[in-house]
């Protein structure tokens, strides 16, 4: 009664045993992976400027904190160039009051 493209009940249970067998694989890594979390979460690894570092290469540094600074002191005389007095006084276009009226 069976046909050629369903699996006989051996075939069944070989393919149940493998499933079986990679669930428990699984399961194993799972936990392996569990383990390494909580272990990395308990030690972190240390930063890479802790590390071993070859002797060409400099650590990095913290950033320093900047102290409150004082408000610097002006002087009394600037020292830009001074202003020259203007010999003419150039203008584009007359300034002429012109009155328009709606033609009706």
């Amino acid at each position: 009664m069976t046909t050629p493209d369903q699996p006989t009940y051996q075939q069944l249970l070989e393919i149940n045993r493998e499933l079986f067998a990679q669930i428990a694989a699984l399961k194993k890594q799972v936990e392996e992976l569990k383990a390494e979390v909580e272990r990395l979460r308990n030690d972190p690894p240390k930063p890479p400027a802790l590390r071993e570092l070859p002797h060409f290469v400099k650590p990095n540094k913290p950033k320093r904190e900047h102290k409150d600074k004082k408000q610097r002191r002006q002087r009394d005389q600037g020292f830009g160039r001074p202003l020259s007095r203007s010999l003419q006084t150039l203008r584009s276009m007359p300034s002429i009051n012109v009155l328009i009226v709606d033609a009706l």
